[in-house]
Protein backbone atom coordinates (compact mmCIF):
# COMPACT_ATOMS: atom_id res chain seq x y z
CA UNK A 1 0.00 0.00 0.00
CA UNK A 2 2.85 2.77 1.15
CA UNK A 3 4.41 2.09 -2.72
CA UNK A 4 1.63 2.89 -4.50
CA UNK A 5 0.49 5.93 -2.37
CA UNK A 6 4.47 7.03 -3.29
CA UNK A 7 3.55 5.97 -7.09
CA UNK A 8 0.84 8.20 -6.80
CA UNK A 9 2.00 10.92 -5.05
CA UNK A 10 5.31 10.84 -7.54
CA UNK A 11 3.10 10.50 -10.81
CA UNK A 12 1.32 13.60 -9.36
CA UNK A 13 3.89 15.54 -8.58
CA UNK A 14 5.21 15.37 -12.41
CA UNK A 15 1.51 16.30 -13.48
CA UNK A 16 1.41 19.35 -11.37
CA UNK A 17 5.10 20.56 -12.04
CA UNK A 18 4.09 21.68 -15.67
CA UNK A 19 5.66 21.35 -18.98
CA UNK A 20 8.60 19.18 -19.67
CA UNK A 21 12.05 20.27 -20.93
CA UNK A 22 10.89 19.60 -24.99
CA UNK A 23 7.65 20.92 -24.92
CA UNK A 24 9.34 23.96 -22.92
CA UNK A 25 11.95 23.99 -25.67
CA UNK A 26 9.32 23.73 -28.34
CA UNK A 27 6.62 26.41 -27.02
CA UNK A 28 9.28 28.71 -27.10
CA UNK A 29 10.98 28.09 -30.31
CA UNK A 30 7.08 28.63 -31.79
CA UNK A 31 6.64 32.31 -29.92
CA UNK A 32 9.83 33.53 -31.14
CA UNK A 33 10.03 32.46 -34.73
CA UNK A 34 5.87 33.63 -34.82
CA UNK A 35 6.75 36.88 -34.04
CA UNK A 36 9.28 38.07 -36.41
CA UNK A 37 9.19 41.31 -36.98
CA UNK A 38 8.93 43.56 -40.27
CA UNK A 39 9.39 47.21 -40.26
CA UNK A 40 5.90 49.54 -41.34
CA UNK A 41 7.63 50.35 -44.50
CA UNK A 42 8.27 46.55 -45.31
CA UNK A 43 12.15 47.58 -46.33
CA UNK A 44 13.33 45.60 -43.44
CA UNK A 45 12.69 41.90 -42.09
CA UNK A 46 13.63 39.98 -39.04
CA UNK A 47 13.46 36.10 -39.10
CA UNK A 48 14.33 33.59 -36.68
CA UNK A 49 15.33 29.55 -36.35
CA UNK A 50 15.21 28.41 -33.04
CA UNK A 51 17.05 25.50 -32.08
CA UNK A 52 18.08 23.13 -29.02
CA UNK A 53 20.85 21.51 -28.97
CA UNK A 54 23.27 19.56 -26.32
CA UNK A 55 22.10 22.31 -22.99
CA UNK A 56 22.44 24.85 -25.64
CA UNK A 57 19.46 27.50 -27.92
CA UNK A 58 20.66 28.78 -30.34
CA UNK A 59 19.05 31.75 -32.05
CA UNK A 60 19.82 32.25 -35.85
CA UNK A 61 18.59 36.08 -36.84
CA UNK A 62 18.24 36.67 -40.43
CA UNK A 63 18.10 40.43 -41.13
CA UNK A 64 16.94 41.71 -44.74
CA UNK A 65 17.13 44.79 -45.74
CA UNK A 66 16.24 46.19 -48.89
CA UNK A 67 17.84 49.47 -49.54
CA UNK A 68 14.77 50.23 -52.83
CA UNK A 69 17.98 50.55 -55.31
CA UNK A 70 17.81 47.04 -56.24
CA UNK A 71 20.49 45.90 -53.53
CA UNK A 72 19.03 43.87 -50.34
CA UNK A 73 21.11 43.04 -47.18
CA UNK A 74 21.11 39.85 -45.89
CA UNK A 75 22.85 38.77 -42.86
CA UNK A 76 23.07 36.02 -40.01
CA UNK A 77 23.59 36.11 -36.67
CA UNK A 78 23.84 32.99 -34.77
CA UNK A 79 24.24 33.11 -30.73
CA UNK A 80 24.39 30.07 -29.09
CA UNK A 81 23.21 30.02 -25.25
CA UNK A 82 24.66 27.69 -22.95
CA UNK A 83 20.82 26.92 -21.21
CA UNK A 84 22.49 26.33 -17.45
CA UNK A 85 23.68 30.01 -17.73
CA UNK A 86 20.80 31.71 -18.50
CA UNK A 87 19.41 34.53 -16.28
CA UNK A 88 16.56 36.36 -17.44
CA UNK A 89 14.07 37.52 -20.21
CA UNK A 90 13.01 41.00 -20.25
CA UNK A 91 10.41 42.90 -22.93
CA UNK A 92 11.19 46.49 -24.16
CA UNK A 93 8.76 48.44 -26.28
CA UNK A 94 10.26 50.78 -29.07
CA UNK A 95 7.65 52.44 -31.62
CA UNK A 96 7.02 49.89 -34.10
CA UNK A 97 8.67 46.61 -32.10
CA UNK A 98 9.40 45.11 -29.36
CA UNK A 99 13.00 44.72 -27.92
CA UNK A 100 13.58 41.34 -26.05
CA UNK A 101 16.79 41.11 -23.89
CA UNK A 102 18.18 37.48 -23.13
CA UNK A 103 20.97 37.45 -20.72
CA UNK A 104 23.22 35.09 -18.94
CA UNK A 105 23.84 35.20 -15.38
CA UNK A 106 26.62 37.42 -14.20
CA UNK A 107 29.51 38.62 -16.17
CA UNK A 108 31.20 36.05 -17.79
CA UNK A 109 30.95 36.39 -21.71
CA UNK A 110 29.41 32.73 -22.32
CA UNK A 111 27.31 33.24 -25.50
CA UNK A 112 28.99 32.56 -28.82
CA UNK A 113 27.77 35.68 -30.96
CA UNK A 114 28.37 34.94 -34.79
CA UNK A 115 28.20 37.42 -37.90
CA UNK A 116 28.45 35.73 -41.66
CA UNK A 117 28.65 39.13 -43.11
CA UNK A 118 31.86 40.47 -41.52
CA UNK A 119 32.73 36.70 -40.27
CA UNK A 120 33.04 37.53 -36.61
CA UNK A 121 32.85 35.59 -33.54
CA UNK A 122 32.52 37.10 -29.93
CA UNK A 123 31.51 36.53 -26.79
CA UNK A 124 29.14 38.32 -24.98
CA UNK A 125 26.86 38.24 -21.67
CA UNK A 126 23.24 39.26 -23.89
CA UNK A 127 21.66 39.60 -27.19
CA UNK A 128 18.86 41.45 -28.30
CA UNK A 129 16.02 40.43 -31.02
CA UNK A 130 13.52 42.94 -32.64
CA UNK A 131 9.83 41.26 -32.64
CA UNK A 132 6.87 42.30 -34.10
CA UNK A 133 4.11 43.69 -31.72
CA UNK A 134 2.13 40.67 -31.97
CA UNK A 135 4.30 39.49 -29.07
CA UNK A 136 1.92 42.21 -26.75
CA UNK A 137 -1.33 39.73 -27.87
CA UNK A 138 -2.32 36.92 -25.73
CA UNK A 139 -0.29 37.82 -22.10
CA UNK A 140 2.88 36.43 -24.41
CA UNK A 141 5.86 38.46 -22.98
CA UNK A 142 4.78 37.33 -19.82
CA UNK A 143 4.09 33.68 -20.13
CA UNK A 144 7.49 33.64 -22.48
CA UNK A 145 9.45 35.39 -19.22
CA UNK A 146 7.98 32.26 -17.71
CA UNK A 147 8.44 29.71 -20.10
CA UNK A 148 12.30 30.82 -19.75
CA UNK A 149 12.25 30.70 -16.14
CA UNK A 150 10.90 27.26 -16.32
CA UNK A 151 13.52 26.58 -19.00
CA UNK A 152 16.42 27.76 -16.77
CA UNK A 153 15.36 25.91 -13.69
CA UNK A 154 14.93 22.93 -15.72
CA UNK A 155 18.48 23.01 -17.08
CA UNK A 156 19.66 23.52 -13.49
CA UNK A 157 20.28 27.35 -13.59
CA UNK A 158 19.25 30.22 -11.32
CA UNK A 159 16.72 32.94 -12.39
CA UNK A 160 18.07 36.11 -11.46
CA UNK A 161 15.10 38.28 -10.10
CA UNK A 162 15.66 42.18 -11.00
CA UNK A 163 16.32 44.17 -8.18
CA UNK A 164 14.25 47.28 -8.86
Amino acid sequence: MKVLITIIIIVNSLIINGQTLKETEEWIKEQIESNSYTSSDMRTSITYNVTFNDNHMIIKKRLKYDYNNGTVSDILFTNIFPLKNLARITFRQAEDLVWMKISTNGFDKDVKSICNVYNTVKYVNYVEYQLGNSINNNNLKNRLTKAFNHLIVLNGGKIVKDVF
